[in-house]
């Protein structure tokens, strides 16, 4: 299975260039945040649908909510992430979650997968050790960075490694570039 990891900042196009990928070639887009949003839901006894909905939204995901116990949905995650799943379960919990999502595609016959918010390198390295051919594709534009954000920038051996400097305001130079990196030279 190849598992293509879009890895950058907040905000600088990773889910608009998973969807264009995944509307023009077909390969699904998933989330390594998928299992962190059932998790952050259930650990403060909201609503999956609703949280996930909240914490999705770009004008909702940084605002502190009571539910939250005061914190923002994206702060929520963040907590859960790395000071509850973590500790107790190890850092390649959410990449496990991750490859068992892989595996329902490959039981469907798809050899590639789109994950559109790597940022954690033993997920990635998760994926690797359960022998996925593991691309990833470092997106990168002046002005972006990680911040306040507990993710970063992702290098391994064993993987791949792509740059993509991005067109700010234009996905389609993103997508051409992203083609270009598995199909070659595009028009």
């Amino acid at each position: 299975m190849r598992v293509i990891i879009l890895n950058g900042p907040p905000n600088i196009g990773k889910d608009t260039l998973g969807n264009n990928v995944q509307q023009l070639i077909g390969w699904p887009r998933m989330e390594f945040k998928e299992a962190l949003y059932r998790e952050t839901a259930s650990y403060y006894g909201v609503d999956l649908v609703t949280f996930a909905m909240l914490a999705s939204g770009r004008t909702t995901k940084e605002v502190p909510m009571p539910t939250l116990g005061g914190l923002s949905p994206r702060q929520a995650m963040i907590h859960v992430s790395e000071e509850v799943i973590k500790p107790k379960f190890g850092k390649q919990f959410f990449g496990a979650k991750a490859y068992e999502l892989v595996q329902t595609l490959e039981d469907r016959h798809l050899r590639t997968v789109v994950f559109s918010d790597g940022g954690f390198e033993e997920e990635a390295q998760y994926l690797i050790d359960q022998g996925c051919e593991v691309h990833i594709i470092q997106l990168h534009a002046e002005g972006f960075d990680f911040g306040n954000d507990s993710r970063n920038y992702v290098t391994l051996v064993g993987a791949t490694m792509h740059r993509i400097d991005v067109t700010l305001g234009q996905p389609m130079a993103d997508l051409t570039a992203f083609l270009n990196i598995f199909f070659g030279e595009t028009e």
